[in-house]
């Protein structure tokens, strides 16, 4: 559960609010769709799971975190360029890497864009998340 007294006014919190709220049209929304900004996900849904998780897609994942891991700046640009490298070197469509990473990293295939949400998340909570998926 959010808590409102440590989310009252910080730069992470207003930086979440600001993401999503044009996907938010009461505090209910607001609250199902921030959640995993505050708290790593442990119920994944079996039927998005089997829709978008495939014989390769751990492998896929694993490369993403290991160039991910290597990041030296944590920002928007150097995001979205190693998604798209990652893309690129494997051939695949950009749903195949960042569907399942969207689920990882949110147990939904609807948030923000996806390397928005990398960046918000962070570098720790990222990789974290990340690992834990398979666990």
């Amino acid at each position: 559960m959010i808590n409102l007294k440590e989310f009252n006014g910080s730069d992470y919190s207003n930086s979440v609010l600001e993401l999503i709220r044009e996907r938010c049209s009461s505090l209910t929304e607001f609250y199902e769709n921030s959640q995993y900004f505050f708290e790593d996900p442990v119920d994944f849904d079996e039927t998005l799971l089997k829709k978008h998780i495939k014989e390769d897609t751990h492998d896929h994942l694993e490369l993403l975190g290991s160039y991910l891991a290597e990041l030296e700046s944590w920002e928007l640009d150097s995001l979205k360029n190693i998604l798209q490298q990652t893309v690129d070197e494997l051939s695949i469509g950009f749903g195949k890497l960042g569907l399942p990473l969207r689920l990882a990293l949110t147990a939904s295939v609807n948030s923000p864009s996806i390397d928005h949400v990398c960046e918000l998340l962070g570098r720790e909570v990222t990789l974290r998340r990340l690992e834990n998926f398979w666990n």
